[in-house]
This record gives C-alpha cells, structure tokens and sequence, in this order.
C-alpha cells in the first residue's frame, strides 16, 4: 500500500498542538481541504466534504503519546487509519501526518489529497502558533 508521511515543524508546546489537533471541531479550521464542516454523530462525527457528501469518522486520541487517528469510515464496517503524531522538537513541536492509498483510492485522488496536505499542515501552524492561550 502506498503512502504519504508529511511533517511540519510548529512552535508551540506539544501538549497545545496534540489538543489542537484532537479536538474534531477544529478540523474544519485546519484541514481545509478536507473537513468542510463537522457534527457530532453519537460517538463519531460526520464530517462535510467539499463534495457535500457526509463521511463518517472517529478520533481515537492517546494524550500520553500524543496520537490522533483519523479513523475514517467510507462504508459499513469499512475503517481506515489515518495516523498522526505530535513529537517535541527542541522549544516546539513536529506533527506527522500519515495517508495511505487504500485499494479503492484511484492514484490521481491519492495525489490530489497528497498535494492537498501541505497546505493544510501550514494552516495548523498558523492556527497553534496565533492562537490565544487565554
């Protein structure tokens, strides 16, 4: 299975960027690309895509080693990992973010939403680094 693994460097507390990143409703503010809204669905969350179609995901987030997986849900009892990762850098953090072309994922959708990450990562960024810790 291909993939694709993105960094970026953010100067904030890791702690910061991990809760930044793990609260599904900021999703929306970052991963512009992606999340054109989201709402709550029981336990998970629908998020809008810029389709307007509505895919049910997950968030299973570990504090301790500051992981969020996106796990996205494409059909009943269909799951893919999307994982991610905060890490301390020297007075900040990096944050990694992984995709995986799963078998039903076409190479140019694949590489629309490879190129579609870079920018997103630099939208998080702006997001930590502005945001008021009050």
């Amino acid at each position: 299975m291909r993939s694709i693994t993105e960094t970026i460097t953010i100067d904030a507390r890791p702690d910061d960027v991990h809760a930044f990143v793990a609260s599904a409703e900021r999703l929306p503010s970052w991963a512009i690309g992606f999340a054109k809204a989201i709402r709550r669905d029981g336990d998970d969350w629908l998020v809008t895509l810029g389709s307007g179609t509505e895919l049910p995901i997950r968030l299973d987030v570990d504090g301790e080693t500051r992981t969020v997986d996106f796990v996205l849900m494409p059909a009943p009892g269909a799951e893919a990992v999307v994982p991610s990762r905060v890490v301390p850098n020297g007075e900040g953090a990096e944050y990694l973010f992984t995709m995986f072309q799963t078998p039903d994922l076409s190479d140019a959708l694949f590489e629309q939403q490879a190129a579609e990450l870079r920018p997103e990562l630099t939208v998080l960024k702006a997001h930590v680094e502005s945001s008021c810790p009050l």
